[in-house]
């Protein structure tokens, strides 16, 4: 305790923090009639409390569990209660928790009310990540369950919309995809009226949303974490690796699409989230 608070956080950094999405779970269980628990899905209910913790540090990559990490070390929360209450700030504070992507649809259905955390940690983190395939499974969150979600995690000052695409060949990302003629002023603006589409349910619904809230995309065996700063040659090989089949000319095309697309994307959000302002 008699290093500079600033030191303290270092050493709390080395030990608590992970280059990773960390994934609690919440516990769920049958609402009735347990002895055929889970065979029907909207049996299920959700309880306090973590089941799991997980972390993951590339799109469709390996898990393993939070503790596993070779330098992590939680006990150092033990020592003392300033020191807990230190500790605690960053291990709350500065991971990036991944909750399940719950919606209204979902079954159980979201219930941020039923806390992961005991309420004095929850109120702690200020980092969340929302993993989806297509921009639409992220409609209950930003429609709806936004304001529940800010209320359970009261600290909340950055939430991202982590976008997991397999390839730009196929599904939403093709469709998303800049056409071969298509001016890039008119391909952001077409991002955007399709995110509106897909969110609101009708074209032409323009809505403001907070400013701290990010999207990213992300393809397969890319890291969460600094995935953004990928370059041309990391992106060659990530491609090579998944889909091998690929000859030099359409994989040249699927590298050049897939970085248009991260780039984009963000900055027709940033349209997205100013609505109707410029």
């Amino acid at each position: 305790m008699a290093l500079p608070k600033e030191i303290r956080n270092k050493i709390y950094e080395l030990l608590l923090v992970v280059p990773a999405l960390v994934a609690p779970r919440q516990n769920r269980t049958a609402s009735h009639e347990n002895c055929r628990a889970f065979l029907y899905t909207e049996e299920l209910c959700l309880l306090p409390g973590i089941c799991f913790v997980l972390t993951q540090t590339t799109s469709s990559g390996m898990k393993k569990p939070f503790h596993r990490y070779q330098y992590i070390n939680v006990a150092i929360l033990r020592i003392s209660k300033k020191v807990h209450a230190e500790a605690a700030d960053v291990l709350y504070g500065i991971n990036d928790y991944d909750i399940a992507n719950l919606s209204s649809e979902s079954a159980p259905a979201a219930d941020f009310k039923c806390r992961l955390f005991p309420r004095k940690y929850q109120m702690l983190v200020r980092n969340i990540t929302l993993r989806g395939n297509t921009i639409y499974t992220f409609r209950w969150i930003l429609t709806s369950g936004l304001k529940d979600l800010k209320a359970a995690y009261g600290s909340l000052s950055h939430l991202m919309l982590l976008l997991e695409l397999p390839s730009t060949r196929k599904g939403w990302a093709k469709a998303y995809s800049r056409g071969d003629r298509e001016k890039d002023e008119l391909w952001i603006t077409r991002l955007r009226d399709s995110m509106a589409k897909d969110i609101f349910g009708c074209e032409g619904v323009l809505k403001s949303i907070p400013i701290w809230i990010d999207i990213k995309v992300v393809f397969e065996g890319e890291e969460y974490i600094s995935s953004s700063d990928i370059d041309d040659e990391g992106m060659t090989a990530l491609v090579q690796k998944s889909e091998p089949e690929m000859d030099s000319e359409e994989r040249e095309e699927e590298v050049r699409k897939r970085m248009a697309l991260k780039k984009a994307l963000p900055q027709a959000f940033e349209l997205f989230k100013r609505g109707h302002r410029r």
